[in-house]
């Protein structure tokens, strides 16, 4: 007996809500001001963002040591590990190898403070943004006392704030000008690729980037997320079959790990 499942309100875990948000990309001006106006339905997707990453320090239950991070339009196909030995697993999507996210870096190097630091290599995973992290409490906690710049008052609605304050303003900074430049914005800060970063240049010896095939169904006017035509595991060979063309890359099924819908 019992319950396996606890839900939270979204609020109660961070204290912000899409409007905020709103509010705070017109302090911010310029190309964020640009995006308030024109994707204001896009403040969801960084309040998420933003839970992802401070969920770490919700006092109302405790998450452990280590917890998972997995998107709910995320479903697995097949078993998979998340740590070898002592070693946390990075997935890295291998048919994604030679994608290059440099908007993600961009913040990520910004809100890390990495762009002063002159040991920092630079980009250490192509494309670890595969929808879900083996989290390391400890280490989260220290990643984003990083992002509040060492401020441990910094907490809940202040530090997402400043989490979304921090992001950089300039087009040329997220690499691109104009309409690219607007694009990138709207995407412009993935918890995945902070905690990839973080992890690799931090912790090194705690983590191996391994290689996984992921792939996103994406059917003809319904955009990402849709269930109503793959809306069991059952169903996904059929849609693959009818529209194959939606594949991000040509992936054999059997290689693959995992799959948005």
């Amino acid at each position: 007996g019992g319950s396996f499942v606890t839900c939270w309100d979204e609020r109660a875990v961070l204290n912000v809500t899409r409007e905020d948000i709103k509010e705070w990309w017109v302090e911010m001006g310029g190309l964020w001001k640009q995006l308030r106006h024109r994707d204001p339905r896009r403040s969801g997707w960084f309040l998420q963002q933003l839970i992802k990453i401070l969920v770490v320090n919700f006092k109302h239950m405790d998450l452990g040591g280590h917890f998972l991070v997995w998107d709910a339009d995320m479903v697995l196909l097949r078993e998979m590990e998340f740590m070898a030995n002592t070693k946390f697993l990075l997935y890295e999507a291998d048919n994604w190898k030679d994608y290059v996210a440099d908007h993600y870096l961009a913040s990520a190097a910004k809100l890390l403070n990495f762009k002063d630091d002159p040991t920092w290599p630079g980009q250490q995973c192509h494309d670890c943004v595969s929808h879900f992290m083996l989290v390391n409490a400890a280490h989260m906690r220290e990643m984003v006392l990083e992002i509040a710049d060492g401020d441990a008052s910094l907490r809940g609605r202040a530090l997402a704030r400043h989490i979304i304050m921090k992001l950089p303003k300039e087009p040329e900074e997220l690499g691109g000008i104009g309409k690219k430049a607007w694009n990138k914005a709207r995407d412009a800060l993935s918890e995945y690729t902070l905690n990839a970063e973080w992890l690799l240049y931090k912790h090194p010896d705690d983590v191996e980037i391994v290689h996984k095939a992921f792939v996103r169904l994406r059917f003809s006017g319904m955009g990402f997320g849709s269930l109503t035509r793959c809306n069991a595991v059952s169903r996904m060979r059929e849609c693959l079959a009818e529209s194959p063309e939606r594949l991000n890359e040509s992936v054999p099924v059997e290689n693959l790990h995992y799959i948005g819908i």
